[in-house]
């Protein structure tokens, strides 16, 4: 399930938590402007599981706008067909900012280094193997989370 959450509530949720979060049109760059999109999706992948990324990414370039989110994410012991998938959306500009380590840092510690500079009022958090599976699903997250107490975090399905 993807987490969604104000980025000072994810981040001091995910660095006392231990709590796993469960939760495809090629990505296309996002559009340059002077404002800051909303959200910051931040997708974390491992191993050998090419295919996981490529499905999260796809789904997120397939339901949500490109200049509402920036993507940051976080590759820990990654494989080297793993490491090309994502070097080449980042060339395209489908990925803002790409975070490897050789070695398996381990979730919360690269979840820490994803969350370093980000600006953006709201974090979407997807493991590899979560992934959008419906075109309304940005919106009603964003909408939930813009009218809950700053404190809330959320993670599974949406009520409408």
């Amino acid at each position: 399930m993807p987490i969604l959450g104000t980025r000072s509530t994810i981040e001091m949720t995910h660095s006392t938590s231990q709590r796993s979060s469960r939760p495809a049109r090629l990505a296309q760059k996002r559009p340059a402007t002077s404002r800051l999109p909303p959200v910051t999706i931040c997708v974390l992948v491992y191993g050998d599981h090419a295919d996981l990324a490529r499905r999260v990414l796809s789904s997120i370039a397939r339901h949500v706008r490109r200049e509402n989110y920036l993507l940051v994410v976080g590759a820990n012991a990654i494989s080297p067909k793993t490491r090309k998938l994502l070097r080449d959306h980042q060339s395209r500009g489908a990925i803002d900012r790409l975070l490897e380590s050789r070695d398996n840092l381990n979730k919360c510690p690269m979840m820490r280094r994803m969350f370093r500079n980000i600006r953006t009022e709201f974090i979407w958090w997807f493991d590899d193997d979560s992934y959008i599976t419906e075109p309304t699903a940005f919106a009603r997250w964003l909408r939930h989370a813009r009218t809950a107490p700053p404190t809330t975090v959320m993670w599974g399905p949406l009520a409408e």
